[in-house]
């Protein structure tokens, strides 16, 4: 076969690639909903999530934020919020608290988060 037949194989073979990919990767609709991680530097649990959590951040279509609870102003922050370890996953839809757990998640675990 000719070169630009084997060119043409592998592009559609990439495409079909990452199309199944983005079918399993991408949650299709989280509409008003927020996860929330609580932290602190320093903190085992917290550090071996962090590549987890900037992977899914990245990665899917849900608003996400993260708050370090160190110093004065992280302090008032988790007594607002009411937490007592680190990390802490809040999960709110349309501002109501509908998950709150302590303790590592796993990717797969943040995944899930999306379907409460």
């Amino acid at each position: 076969m000719e070169w630009y037949v084997w060119a043409l194989i592998i592009i559609v073979l990439l495409y079909i690639a990452s199309w199944i990919r983005l079918q399993y990767d991408t949650p299709k609709k989280t509409d008003g909903k927020k996860i929330v991680l609580y932290y602190r530097d320093g903190c085992p649990p917290c550090d071996a999530m962090k590549a987890d959590w900037r992977k899914f951040a990245d990665k899917m279509f849900v608003a996400t934020e993260g708050y370090s609870i160190e110093g004065d102003a992280g302090r008032d922050l988790a007594a607002k919020n009411k937490i007592a370890g680190t990390p802490t996953i809040i999960v709110y839809q349309n501002d109501v608290e509908v998950y709150r757990k302590s303790g590592s998640h796993t990717y797969a675990d943040l995944v899930k988060l999306l379907q409460i």
